[in-house]
Parts: structure tokens; C-alpha cells; sequence
């Protein structure tokens, strides 16, 4: 009997010249795991054999041509500066348990519409990120159980075009430092998910696209030193954080597609100089806590604020319509210009006070009704009067 051929399929570890580590599979399932120990790398895989090969194979290595190997990144000839895994065709899962912090960056390619990346060790570390490349990871499907810092280089979670769901499996923090911050999370029912963990997203400009739909006490917190953008032209992104506290700080300015929310006794806080809301659907919620915008606001469309706390805006105002609904001591500290309605009512409970310490110009019908009204600058009406009311 004529033997059969062996068809194992075969993976490669390529180290090539420049630094980069390029991880090749060989289009089967792939069951990919990546760990880190010190300078040690070990790449594991049932389905494959890897062999090394390249021209700047580290000098201290072991297993190549089998399903494990072992490589110590530190003998290289040339530094380390990327990893790459490609794993082409096939449905892939890769997880990685962390690298090298202070080293090299992490680019992981989506070759598969099922292909799963977990991410369970951290990338980089606060006093020691990630020095070269940055980190960009696409895939079908991204469990994120670990933080990501890089020293001011671009983070890319997600395909631009396919786009990644994202499920966070514990508290999670995103920093580039002054480099971009993209989550291509995607919409219908995708997006980034999670259950009683904090999502923290720091760089020079951060961008979402897809909702971010957390349940339980999951704080979000989105801080840029220059544009914060929840969501993209034509592609809305909601914010709900179940009952955590949402903190939202664009350094130069926060542009807003959709609502924002959050429940239990959470508050929301928006710190940006200039606010922007482009969506029709735009609300700011916090059910049992109060909300803060530091900043101006403006909008070509109505706009709905709720708390059963207190709203305290600081900043100019200029929407299409406004309606508010506060409890506890409310105050409109800046300039209000509302060419549509205009309503604000602190009657969430007794006692509630609402302070306007600022002009008030309405277009369209007005209503201010709460405990105590203390109306120090006379608002300016085109449309109908002002309603003054207690509660």
C-alpha cells in the first residue's frame, strides 16, 4: 500500500532585517498563543509546526519545525521593533498574554470574517510603553482584557472597513499618550460591550465609531488633548455606561452623534471648550446623578438634558431647542441663544433651585419652572413670553 503524503501545514516566524517579526500561518485554523517572559517569547500553536527563519534570527532559540518555539528577543542582531501576525486564510484565534513593555509594537492582521483576537496581558506598561510602530489589531472579533499604552504612537482597534467588535473582559485603559486613538467598533449591534468594566481612552485625538454599550457600574472616560470625536459623519455613536460615571474631555473641542447616558447615581461630565452635537437623536442623561458641561455647547438641532440631579451649564449655548430637566441647585452661568424652544424644568423632586446668572435669547416658546427661580438677568424672548412657574 502506497504511504499517504504528510500534509501538516506549516507556519513561519520570519525575522527580517529591519527588526520586524512576521508571523506567517499556513492557512489553516490557526490557534495562535503568544506569551512573554522577561526577553523570552513563546509562540504556540496545535495546528501548525513554525519554523524560523530570516535573517536577524535571534542566536538563542529553540523548536523551530515544531508546534512551539522559543526565541530570547534580546539576541537579535538588529533590535526587535514590530511583531506581525498574519495568519492568512482560515478562522483564527490569536491571544496574546502580553509583550515586551518598552519594546516593540504589535500589528495584527485580520486575514478571516471569523477570525478572533484575545488580548489578555498588557501591551506596554505606564513607565514603560511601547516604543516603536504603536499597535494596530484587526480582526472579526476583539476581546480586550488588558491595557494598552504606547509612547506617543497611534492605536488602531479594529478594521476600518470591516470594523471590530470589542467586548472588554475587565477594567481596560487605551493610552497613546499624544498619538491617535481609533476604535472601529462598528454600529448594528456591534460595538464595544462590557459588564461592570471601566473603559479609560487617553491621546492627542480619539475617535469611535460604534456605540460603546456598557452595563453595570462601567465608568467611561475619553480624554484628548486635541479632537475628541464620538462617532463619524453619517455613522452615529451612542455612549451608555450602565451606572458608571461618563467623563468626556476633547481639548480642543468633543463632537457628540448621538446620546449619551448613564443611570444609577452616576453623573456625566463634559469638559471640552466647545461641544458639538450633530445628531437629531442627541440626549444627555444621567437618571439619578447630575450633569456638567464646562464648555460651550451648540447644535443645528434640538437638544434634550435630563437629571434628577442638578445641570449646570458653563458655557455659551446655541442650539436649535433646549430642554432641560434638573433637580438640586441648577444654574445657566454663560450666554443661551436657543432659535427653536426653550424649556427648563428643576422639579425632580423638592427643593430644587435653578440660578440664571446669564443672558437667555429665545426664538421660539420658553418655560423656566422650578422650587425656587432666582432669574438675575432678564432673558430676551422674540417668540412668546417667558413662562416663569414654581413647581
Amino acid at each position: 500500500m502506497e504511504a499517504l503524503e504528510d500534509r501538516r501545514l506549516l507556519a513561519n516566524l520570519n525575522f527580517v532585517a529591519t527588526g520586524a517579526v512576521i508571523y506567517g500561518g499556513g492557512g489553516g485554523d490557526n490557534d495562535l498563543q503568544i506569551s512573554v517572559a522577561g526577553d523570552i517569547y513563546t509562540y504556540t500553536d496545535p495546528n501548525e509546526t513554525i519554523t524560523l527563519l530570516g535573517s536577524n534570527v535571534p542566536a538563542t532559540n529553540t523548536g523551530s519545525g515544531t508546534n512551539t518555539v522559543t526565541f530570547d528577543a534580546s539576541t537579535t542582531v538588529t533590535p526587535l521593533s514590530l511583531l506581525v501576525i498574519n495568519t492568512n486564510g482560515g478562522t483564527d484565534t490569536v491571544s496574546v498574554s502580553g509583550i515586551r513593555a518598552g519594546g516593540e509594537g504589535l500589528e495584527i492582521r485580520d486575514s478571516n470574517a471569523a477570525d478572533t483576537v484575545n488580548i489578555t496581558g498588557d501591551i506596554g506598561a505606564v513607565a514603560n510603553p511601547v516604543q516603536s510602530f504603536g499597535v494596530t489589531i484587526a480582526a472579526s472579533q476583539l476581546n480586550l482584557g488588558a491595557n494598552i499604552y504606547t509612547n506617543n504612537l497611534n492605536i488602531i482597534l479594529g478594521a476600518a472597513l470591516s470594523e471590530t467588535p470589542i467586548a472588554l473582559a475587565t477594567n481596560s485603559e487605551i493610552d497613546a499618550g499624544t498619538g491617535t486613538v481609533t476604535l472601529n467598533a462598528g454600529n448594528a449591534g456591534l460595538g464595544v460591550s462590557g459588564a461592570g468594566t471601566n473603559l479609560t481612552v487617553n491621546g492627542g485625538s480619539v475617535q469611535l465609531r460604534g456605540d460603546v454599550l456598557l452595563t453595570g457600574a462601567s465608568d467611561i472616560s475619553l480624554n484628548a488633548t486635541g479632537l475628541l470625536q464620538v462617532g463619524t459623519s453619517g455613522e452615529n455613536t451612542e455612549l451608555s455606561s450602565g451606572t458608571g460615571e461618563i467623563a468626556l474631555d476633547g481639548g480642543t473641542k468633543t463632537i457628540l452623534t448621538d446620546s449619551v447616558s448613564t443611570g444609577g447615581s452616576a453623573n456625566v461630565a463634559i469638559m471640552s471648550p466647545t461641544t458639538l452635537m450633530r445628531s437629531a437623536a442627541g440626549k444627555i442623561e444621567a437618571t439619578g446623578g447630575s450633569i456638567s458641561i464646562f464648555g460651550a455647547l451648540s447644535s443645528a438641532t434640538a437638544v434634550d438634558v435630563d437629571a434628577s440631579g442638578s445641570v449646570v451649564l458653563t458655557g455659551t449655548v446655541a442650539l436649535a431647542g433646549l430642554s432641560v430637566n434638573s433637580g438640586g441647585a441648577s444654574s445657566i452661568n454663560h450666554f443661551i441663544n436657543v432659535t427653536g424652544n426653550f424649556e427648563w424644568r428643576a422639579c425632580n423632586g423638592g427643593g430644587n433651585t435653578l440660578l440664571v446668572l446669564a443672558q437667555i435669547t429665545v426664538d421660539g416658546n420658553s418655560t423656566l419652572q422650578a422650587d425656587t427661580l432666582n432669574v438675575q438677568v432678564a432673558p430676551s424672548v422674540t417668540g412668546t413670553d417667558m413662562q416663569l412657574f414654581t413647581c
